[in-house]
């Protein structure tokens, strides 16, 4: 017979064992003797628990009753109840645990439950048992090697360059780098993204995986907020838990164009060749930069320039352009042109 779980008998007034026995009367068909004997046993009777390892942060303990008339022998089908100060009581064996707080005792008079305790219990739990007018207290001692410690969360944004800013239409990929102290404990990440665009949480999603990617389509600032957690309930039930830290960067999606490269050149009777790039042109509008590479060996720079040779043949001149945009990725553009020398 299962009931809601009973714990501190110490205090249990008289009327609440009187109580108890007509229970057990109903419910069994053998009453304890009044004049036999319960004794409690638990092995292990202390364990120690560390909160680091997940594979041994609850630990276990056999909680046996054992029940005899007064002549010694085994009293058989009798209810025994249990309660204890911490941990909890379950059905032994079950996977997942199934709480219990009773148990009728076997040919030999033993009743028997399971007591688990975690790092968060007492130092000392009492188990205590209660049959008819028979009651018996053991205690298990509990230690603790190690102090659970939360993990750190952090993440990259890719692409990222300098400025650290994607560009529209490209995939944005991010990733969590989060760190945990705690060996085995699987990490659950809540990410949140708010957009000038598109307002707050275009993105609210809780995963246990370490990224995932997106795409922009249209120029915005988006502000990646990442929560991190090592409680094993976090991906399931997210809204109950504690997420142990966070933390958060900006992020831009540029809409820069690349700029368009006209390269021009006049040819003389001089070894100087004039050249000019005014015919280049940038629909964003942004300050352009030129750099010319003359074909044999020597550069220039600026709008209009000069290459200047030291021996006649033909030669092609590269100029590329570059944007200077503000607060985003420049980008470049080039073009040719091909001129012979006297």
């Amino acid at each position: 017979m299962s009931k809601a779980t009973r714990r501190g008998w110490a205090g249990t007034s008289l009327l609440g064992i009187l109580l108890v026995m007509a229970i057990a009367c109903e419910d069994s068909a053998v009453v304890a003797p009044s004049d036999g004997s319960i004794t409690v046993t638990l092995n292990p009777t202390s364990v120690t628990v560390d909160p680091n390892a997940p594979a041994n942060a609850v630990k276990s303990s056999d909680v046996r009753a054992i029940l005899l008339d007064k002549d010694g022998r085994p009293v058989e089908n009798a209810v025994v109840y249990f309660s204890s100060t911490g941990g909890r009581l379950v059905q032994p064996g079950s996977n997942p645990p199934v709480e219990l707080d009773s148990a009728n005792t076997d040919s030999q008079g033993i009743a028997r439950v399971t007591l688990l305790v975690t790092g968060t219990d007492p130092d000392e739990v009492d188990v205590t048992a209660l049959s008819g007018a028979l009651t018996d207290t053991a205690t298990l001692s509990k230690g603790v090697v190690g102090e659970q410690r939360p993990p750190t969360a952090s993440f990259t944004i890719e692409p990222c360059g300098t400025p650290c800013v994607g560009a529209v239409g490209d995939i944005v990929t991010f990733k969590s780098t989060s760190t945990d102290p705690n060996e085995g404990d699987v990490l659950t990440y809540r990410w949140n993204i708010d957009s000038t665009v598109n307002g707050e949480d275009i993105v609210d999603r809780v995963t246990q995986s370490t990224r995932f990617s997106d795409s922009y389509q249209v120029a915005q600032d988006l502000v990646v907020k990442l929560e991190v957690s090592d409680d094993p309930n976090a991906f399931t039930s997210p809204g109950t838990v504690v997420w142990d830290d966070e933390t958060s960067k900006s992020y831009k999606i540029c809409a820069n164009h690349a700029p368009v490269a006209d390269a021009q050149a006049t040819v003389g009777t001089s070894r100087s060749v004039p050249v000019s790039g005014s015919g280049s042109s940038d629909q964003d509008g942004d300050p352009l930069q030129f750099a010319w590479q003359c074909g044999n060996g020597t550069t220039a720079s600026g709008e209009n320039a000069v290459c200047t040779y030291l021996t006649a043949g033909t030669f092609t001149i590269t100029l590329t352009v570059t944007d200077a945009p503000s607060g985003c990725p420049s980008r470049s553009a080039t073009d040719t042109t091909v001129v012979t020398v006297p």
